[in-house]
């Protein structure tokens, strides 16, 4: 199983990854006390643009569609939030 519980700390994104492997689906799980945003691909974890996982709540994201290519994998995921997080790789 690839498990990562994190502590993040507000104002400073968190990358995490798993040595390099790559997975099309990441599930978040919240454990803090607010709202906490995920990213792929932007270190800035903007929140126009990012999935919104709500506290004590969980989400799985998956790879954008590429009509040519199938689906993208990803080697990690930008977190943002204060408190608890943790991150499997599906």
């Amino acid at each position: 199983m690839d498990i990562k519980r994190v502590t993040l700390t507000a104002g400073s994104p968190m990358y995490v990854d798993f040595d390099g492997r790559t997975s099309q689906y990441w599930q978040v799980c919240n454990f803090s006390d607010g709202d906490i945003l995920a990213s792929f691909g932007d270190q800035t974890v903007p929140a126009q643009s990012s999935a919104k996982i709500p506290a004590g709540a969980s989400r799985v994201l998956c790879g954008k569609l590429a009509a040519a290519r199938g689906m993208y994998e990803y080697a990690g995921v930008w977190l943002s939030g204060a408190g608890e997080a943790e991150v499997q790789m599906l």
